[in-house]
């Protein structure tokens, strides 16, 4: 097995467990975010309290990705990527190659 196989097996399984452990991934309202866009997919899941931002590159070029000024957050965290994301949600992101991340944002009051 590779480095990388080893990192997917790890990556996956926290995926696996992220969703056992947060009912807003597959109970949250689902919000996509520049449909227009063929090279990044980005959308929310809104709950009451929080929302989880997913932006993933679909592409093997570094993509600098502006999220869009309605997306606001108070507090935030990164809860999982498959590259050195920020550890925070930044409107400005530096997306790598086929990278993925997801953000946990606590809403504005």
């Amino acid at each position: 097995m590779s480095c990388r196989s080893g990192f997917d097996f790890y990556y996956y399984q926290k995926l696996i467990q992220l969703r056992h452990e947060m009912p807003i991934i597959t109970d949250g309202v689902y919000e996509l975010l520049d449909k227009e866009n063929e090279s990044v997919y980005a959308y929310l899941r809104k709950g009451e309290k929080e929302t989880l931002l997913v932006v993933g590159n679909f592409t093997d070029k570094t993509i600098n990705y502006h999220i869009e000024e309605k997306v606001q957050a108070k507090k935030s965290r990164l809860l999982i990527s498959n590259y050195n994301a920020a550890e925070t949600f930044e409107r400005d992101l530096s997306l790598e190659p086929y990278g993925a991340c997801v953000y946990l944002l606590e809403a504005e009051k």
